[in-house]
């Protein structure tokens, strides 16, 4: 063959806080991107792989940059090898320019990184929230730690492999980090609380899609979405409440349709799908220093 076109992949590592096990990324990647991508080649222990991709390049770079884990695409062109030295730079953790692999010529191009300083703007320690016990921005005390990581939210919104406009649910908003990303992956989204402190914030970021609620007490119609994304919270006085919520998640989805719940690891045993839910799969996820795991359940 005189020349071949893929894909290259590289995936964040957990250096600066940002990593995630391969296989988490991987799945991410490969459900964004659908029956169009198919992958031909994996180097796990370096987080990366090589996929083929169907058709124009266009809509895989439109979504690549809905992925939270992928730090970088670049287009790999394979030639016979021409005689010359190879001739390329390292930019990040990735060769670009001309390489030599396998006793040819590979042309490596990057088509998409990540913007680094939208990652930032969007983390707990920057982004502004209003409150109703502190009007206004507030990014400090005790309600930091209720902020998710960008990443860690378009994880949530990427696994559930929904089409665009697909309608969703977040019933335990908290402030927003998943339905924001929700929003810009093109879904119809809808977001709850029980929590009133967050009212101001979460009417101001998702106007007339916000509602004041229990998860196990939702004022929604039975099958009205098509999936819940989530991450309920973490404390063990939840628990109990948390478990209980599962049966009325699933009168609000769709039969067919996903919920995607980022969960502790402590959490794990009770987080049973029960009669209503089928479980697809289980990833984990590093997050602050607590192992979690995302659950990917399918409605019956």
């Amino acid at each position: 063959m005189d020349e071949e076109r893929f894909y290259q992949a590289y995936f964040r590592t957990r250096r600066g806080g940002v990593g995630i096990d391969y296989r988490t990324a991987r799945h991410e990647l490969l459900t964004c991107l659908g029956p169009s991508a198919r992958l031909t080649n994996e180097w796990p222990g370096r987080h990366r792989l090589a996929l083929s991709w169907l058709g124009d390049e266009s809509p895989l770079i439109a979504m690549v940059t809905r992925l939270g884990y992928t730090q970088a695409v670049l287009r790999a062109i394979s030639t016979p090898w021409s005689g010359r030295e190879p001739d390329y730079r390292m930019a990040v953790r990735w060769p670009v320019g001309r390489i030599v692999y396998k006793g040819r010529d590979l042309q490596l191009t990057e088509v998409w990184v990540a913007d680094e300083e939208d990652r930032l703007d969007r983390s707990p320690h920057r982004a502004g929230f209003a409150f109703a016990s502190a009007p206004g921005d507030d990014v400090s005390g005790p309600r930091l730690h209720r902020r998710l990581s960008p990443l860690d939210a378009k994880l949530v919104a990427n696994l559930a492999g929904l089409s665009d406009e697909s309608r969703v649910l977040d019933p335990f908003a908290g402030l927003g980090a998943i339905g924001r990303a929700a929003m810009e992956r093109d879904l119809d989204v809808w977001v709850s609380d029980i929590d009133p402190d967050l009212t101001p914030g979460l009417q101001e970021r998702f106007p007339a899609r916000f509602a004041l609620a229990d998860a196990g007490r939702l004022p929604f119609s039975d099958g009205w979405f098509d999936g819940i994304l989530g991450e309920p919270p973490y404390h063990r006085r939840d628990r109990a409440a948390v478990v209980a919520s599962l049966p009325e998640l699933a009168r609000v989805v769709r039969p067919g349709g996903v919920a995607v719940l980022l969960i502790a690891d402590w959490m794990r045993r009770d987080m049973q799908p029960g009669d209503s839910w089928t479980e697809e799969l289980r990833l984990p996820v590093h997050r602050h220093g607590i192992e979690c795991s995302t659950l990917i359940w399918r409605r019956r």
